[in-house]
């Protein structure tokens, strides 16, 4: 009586070593640009306890304190679809941007990430 073989051809290992490369090479893609969302999130945390922005804040002026609290994190994210909605003494800011990544060859990773922070008075 013949024995079954036991384990993995050599093709089997070569497909699960392929698909491992590949895992591996999309967390290192998509990790960082998760990581740089939570800080974008602590920042405007910080900016809304050290009152920086507050309800009478211009738009420019908000876009260069978190510019700037941006660069001093490393961050380099473009603030142009920051949104400043007003009222009387109530400003709400949405953040709204979009991440890129390579993954292999023409094939991207695009993440949108949305944060919306109210600072009222």
């Amino acid at each position: 009586m013949k024995k079954k073989q036991l384990g993995l051809s050599m093709p089997g290992v070569l497909a699960l070593m392929v698909l491992a490369i590949m895992i591996l090479r999309a967390a290192i893609s998509l990790i960082p640009m998760y990581w740089d969302d939570v800080m974008v999130g602590s920042i405007l945390d910080s900016v809304q306890e050290s009152k920086a922005i507050t309800g009478k804040t211009s738009t420019s002026d908000a876009k260069r304190v978190l510019e700037k609290r941006f660069q001093s994190n490393n961050l380099y994210i473009s603030t142009d679809k920051l949104e400043l909605d007003r009222s009387e003494h109530r400003l709400v800011l949405t953040y709204t941007y979009d991440r890129r990544d390579d993954f292999f060859s023409n094939i991207d990773f695009v993440l949108t990430f949305t944060h919306r922070k109210d600072f009222t008075q």
